[in-house]
């Protein structure tokens, strides 16, 4: 299907579409009973999926494929946008579910999870993510930016929880920046997580501002997590009021990292994930030397 419309259809499975291959269409108010109110295992290119519903998950798809879509207002009760699946360069917006309001599972690469809502992980549950940015998503109890997930060169900022892990709960991050974040009752920045070369700084809980019950290697954080290589510095957002979590030049996380944890070619802006011998800090690669 190309340059398709597919409004009000429903199935058991597959409410839109099942088993097909569409680009640019768009796919809307769709429902199934069972899996993917959108679309099943299907592959999708600059699509848009609105405000379908699955009973039980995926409710705008399950077991896809999509590149440059746009998935917003779906619901279901896991993977509110998607569950499972592969998506490259989408954007996953105020989507509801259970477990994974942006998205259940799945491999996610450079996409951006906004708005997002769930009971746990409120943008992904359960996700592999790579290059992507998690910002103003929320859970009702952990992992306001992502629970039980695997999380890469990534920035999650402005994410919530209302118990435990505003950023993350129960995850391992490379190369992350948690800022911003905020639980009611512990872990702001991280909760209960593995975190390597990455910085988790003003993020606000009543217990463990930053993190609870995490591991730290190489990252920059407060206050002192024990751990090897790390440091409690400030560490010296360009901007951090506007969105900015680039590294000034005076930043402490430049060239900090260690470069036999790096996952990943390239830092979230694309630039190579390591300049000047060794990685940085953080989500962002520094393209200058230290002191220039």
């Amino acid at each position: 299907l190309v340059h398709c419309t597919l409004s009000n259809n429903s199935a058991y499975d597959g409410g839109g579409a099942y088993f097909g291959v569409l680009s640019n269409c768009t796919l809307t108010a769709n429902l199934a009973e069972h899996y993917a109110g959108g679309a099943y295992d299907s592959w999708l290119f600059n699509c848009s999926l609105t405000g379908n519903s699955a009973g039980a998950a995926g409710g705008g798809t399950a077991g896809s494929d999509l590149t440059e879509c746009t998935l917003i207002g779906n619901t279901t009760d896991e993977g509110g946008g998607a569950f499972g699946g592969e998506f490259r360069y989408c954007t996953l917006t105020g989507n509801t579910a259970i477990f994974g309001g942006g998205v259940s599972g799945g491999f996610l690469d450079h996409c951006t999870l906004t708005a997002n809502s769930a009971f746990h992980g409120g943008g992904s549950d359960r996700g592999t993510l790579d290059n992507c940015l998690l910002s103003g998503n929320s859970a009702l109890v952990s992992g306001g930016g992502a629970r039980w997930g695997t999380l890469r060169n990534c920035l999650l900022t402005g994410n919530s929880a209302q118990f435990d892990g505003g950023g993350t709960s129960s995850s391992e991050l490379t190369n992350c920046t948690v800022s911003g974040n905020s639980s009611e009752r512990c872990g702001g920045g991280a909760e209960d997580g593995t975190l390597d070369n990455c910085i988790v700084y003003f993020n606000t809980a009543p217990t463990g501002a930053n993190f609870e019950a995490c591991a730290f290697t190489t990252s920059c954080t407060t206050p002192d997590p024990g751990g090897t290589g790390n440091v409690t510095n400030d560490p010296q957002f360009v901007d951090a009021a506007a969105g900015n979590y680039r590294l000034k030049t005076n930043s402490p996380c430049i060239n900090r990292g260690n470069n036999a944890l790096v996952q990943g070619e390239t830092d979230l802006e694309g630039n190579p994930r390591i300049a000047y011998g060794t990685v940085d800090m953080g989500a962002y690669e520094a393209q200058f030397p230290v002191g220039y």
